[in-house]
């Protein structure tokens, strides 16, 4: 009887630890190719050099995505300031969103058209 009781036990937490797991599984977010319009934040060491290239998606909440630093993520650096439309893939690490850029577009200042003077 003892065996038998003992064996369910183990039989009980092995269903529940690989249930666990399973839910640990469906959660996983996977990369998903976006495109969005940020602003572009560029973070500098004392020597200057970029750390970090971030995109600030306006919003509420707004969003924050960390650019991977290869060749495209320190081209979109040099639109420190402005705003961005970038394509590109993003995961998640750790809880904050990471985006791989695949292109990216500076968005245009928008001139200001003043009114015509008035003749008097």
């Amino acid at each position: 009887m003892r065996k038998l009781l003992m064996s369910i036990v183990i039989l009980m937490a092995a269903t529940f630890c690989t249930s666990i797991h399973a839910q640990d599984a469906a959660v996983e977010i996977k990369p998903a190719t976006i495109a969005v319009t940020g602003k572009v934040v560029v973070v500098e060491n004392e020597e200057g050099i970029v750390t970090a290239v971030k995109l600030v998606v306006a919003g509420d909440p707004a969003v924050t995505y960390n650019v991977k630093l290869d060749e495209k993520g320190k081209a979109l650096a040099l639109a420190e300031g402005r705003d961005a439309k970038v394509t590109g893939i993003v995961s998640v690490v750790e809880e904050a969103k990471w985006l791989t850029v695949v292109a990216s577009v500076i968005v245009p200042v928008k001139a200001e058209v003043l009114p015509e003077p008035v003749a008097e």
